[in-house]
């Protein structure tokens, strides 16, 4: 039997450090200035709210697949796997939300930094 290629099979790229979602939370809340609460949402409320906000069918069994993973910990664990396999080490989630701080900044504050700027 011939061994599954790189494609062919999963390739748990953790990271070196595990972070709950209230750390995440927390690291939102330094890097943006303003209070980030993380709420627990059951999963089917979560695919409503994204049923709402227009994702496709398929996005949202993707998605709520994914959180039901997170759930029963099948992402869990640390691993070096990243830095093999690219020769760089993982950006860790604060170097992260720094470099994307604009993907992080609500449409409204947006247009309110765009008022008193001028822009």
């Amino acid at each position: 039997m011939t061994p599954p290629s790189t494609l062919e099979r999963f390739i748990p790229s953790n990271g070196p450090k595990e972070l709950t979602q209230y750390q995440v939370a927390d690291i939102l809340t330094q890097v943006l200035g303003r209070k980030i609460t993380y709420v627990p949402v059951e999963i089917e409320a979560f695919s409503e709210i994204w049923k709402e906000m227009g994702y496709t069918p398929y996005i949202r069994q993707h998605i709520s697949a994914v959180a039901q993973d997170c759930r029963d910990g099948v992402f869990s664990g640390t691993n070096d796997l990243v830095e093999k396999l690219t020769g760089q080490k993982p950006m860790q989630m604060l170097d992260y939300i720094v470099k994307n701080k604009a993907l992080f900044v609500s449409q409204q504050e947006k247009h309110q930094t765009n008022r008193n700027t001028g822009v």
